[in-house]
């Protein structure tokens, strides 16, 4: 798990969940990346909050708390890709066997 005031963000697991918590004053001046091979990813951002989102899991489900603009063309399952607020620096998230969750303070 990672809790703070936060500006930028790489956390990985081979075998476990990955748990970020973006405290209030966070905000995405570099692009994220968390991802876990094998457990659950949960990003939890103050509101509002502007990203690029690039979300995807192999075995679970993409949830995001906030409304996404998702981008044109045919949407794979397990996958959610598009701008969160007014866009801006890349969010991804994944996991090969895992729920992937983005979700407000």
């Amino acid at each position: 798990t990672v809790e703070g005031v936060l500006t930028g963000v790489r956390a990985r697991s081979s075998s476990g969940d990955v748990h970020v918590r973006a405290l209030a004053g966070s905000q995405n001046e570099t692009d994220w990346d968390l991802s876990s091979g094998y457990g659950q990813v949960t990003l939890e951002v103050p509101t509002p909050w502007n990203c690029r989102l690039d979300a995807s899991t192999r075995f679970g489900e993409v949830e995001c708390a906030f409304p996404v603009t998702i981008d044109g063309g045919k949407r794979k399952p397990g996958a959610l890709r598009g701008t969160v607020g007014s866009g801006g620096r890349t969010v991804a998230m994944s996991s090969a066997s895992g729920n992937v969750t983005m979700r407000q303070l």
